[in-house]
């Protein structure tokens, strides 16, 4: 009998500690209150993270792909990229604009406006890419224009320069020129009527042609000092020759 009453008395202890272990949960329920009651903070934060993904979201601006358009695709960019960022700082997502063409949220106009940027934006990479392409192929052709050149005159030494073989290899044949009697006859007049009129003569006839001068004093140059500081002396007039007396005719004696 006493091994009953402590069993009844154990279950009593073990019935009286299990209430306390499913009431434990009390505190988690504190815990749903406070996360409930700080809901509003996450929306006001998840706000403020759309409007800067949008901001983000608008690729950056560049400069004119080339100098012709002088800073007009630039300046277009530039106004909508404000307009996107206006929106964005003073309209909220879910604000409704009234249009022409129709009711639009703020989030659907920037996206509308926001292709036109990218598209300049692409236009630009596409032209410097191509750009780039152009001066990658000059730099090739560049570097192979000497074995170009080395492979055609090898080809050219095989089948002739006037042969019609090398319009296969893209190398246009020489072609001789004939001309007619009346041509050359044509041809030789008109230059000799030019060697006329230039007085062009030969080899010969120059080398017979020589000038010849008169009156010129050559003074000898012992250094380049005197001659830059010392001016060259005038020439002194030639002195007058004394007039010589006729001799008296000898006198003969009288005798």
């Amino acid at each position: 009998m006493p091994t009953t009453k402590n069993t009844k008395t154990n279950q009593s202890k073990k019935s009286s500690t299990t209430p306390s272990k499913t009431q434990a949960p009390a505190p988690a329920a504190s815990t749903v209150n406070s996360t409930a009651e700080q809901t509003p903070a996450p929306q006001a934060n998840q706000a403020s993270t759309v409007i800067l993904n949008t901001a983000a979201a608008t690729p950056a601006i560049t400069g004119p792909a080339n100098g012709s358009n002088n800073g007009t695709k630039t300046s277009l960019q530039t106004s909508y990229a404000a307009l996107i960022a206006g929106l964005s700082a003073y309209y909220q997502p879910g604000d409704v604009l009234q249009l022409p063409t129709g009711d639009e949220t703020r989030d659907e106009v920037i996206a509308d406006l926001q292709k036109f940027v990218q598209a300049a934006e692409d236009t630009k990479a596409a032209y410097l890419a191509w750009r780039a392409a152009v001066q990658n192929e000059r730099t090739i052709e560049l570097a192979l224009r000497p074995e170009k050149q080395a492979v055609q005159s090898v080809v050219i030494g095989r089948f002739g320069r006037a042969s019609t073989t090398l319009l296969k290899f893209g190398i246009p044949p020489r072609v001789p020129v004939v001309k007619t009697i009346a041509e050359k006859a044509e041809a030789n007049a008109k230059s000799e009527a030019t060697r006329k009129a230039r007085g062009t003569t030969s080899k010969k006839k120059k080398l017979a042609v020589s000038g010849n001068v008169t009156g010129v004093i050559i003074t000898p140059v012992t250094s380049t000092a005197n001659v830059a500081s010392v001016p060259t002396p005038a020439t002194a007039p030639a002195a007058e020759t004394p007039a010589v007396a006729p001799a008296a005719p000898a006198v003969k004696p009288a005798s």
